[in-house]
């Protein structure tokens, strides 16, 4: 029995290549997604405002942010360092039968970006909780292209 080591070898280029192929298309999907950064989300904005809203439960799915961690976390909430995960293991430990501490947060329409409470949002996510309750400061912004408003103002409706 004869070999064919041409087609051997054209058909391990071949699988090579599909792998290659199904690397860099599996790559966007694995690769980790950032948490937004409050400063960098605000750039475009104009900021005219902000204002305590009190302590209520948020959905742990509109955490998207943070103001001074953005690189700690990934926007799972899964720690990238290892002083992070060593904090998360100490905070397990703590909390295992607890309830979380509130978090501090900063609501921009509806997207909550975190000021205190990294390890405890990461936590929840672990247990899997749909809501966690947060300290939360609305902050109110207008597109810099919008004409300019005095506070209190409401908007003109059109003739009709």
């Amino acid at each position: 029995m004869s070999l064919d080591f041409a087609a051997v070898g054209r058909r391990l280029d071949h699988l090579k290549h599909a792998r290659d192929t199904a690397r860099r298309a599996a790559a966007p999907m694995l690769r980790r997604r950032e948490l937004l950064s409050f400063d960098a989300t605000l750039s475009g904005l104009q900021r005219v405002g902000q204002h305590y809203a009190g302590i209520r439960a948020i959905p742990v799915e509109c955490i998207v942010g943070s103001l001074d961690r953005a690189t700690d976390f990934d926007r799972d909430f899964r720690p990238r360092g290892r002083a992070q995960r060593e904090r998360m293991d100490t905070l397990r430990r703590a909390f295992r039968h607890k309830e979380l501490p509130v978090i501090s947060v900063y609501e921009l329409d509806g997207q909550y970006f975190i000021s205190d409470g990294h390890h405890r949002v990461a936590l929840a996510h672990e247990r899997g909780m749909l809501e966690v309750d947060a300290e939360v400061i609305h902050i109110r912004t207008r597109s810099p292209h919008a004409a300019p408003q005095s506070e209190g103002a409401t908007p003109r409706r059109a003739a009709a």
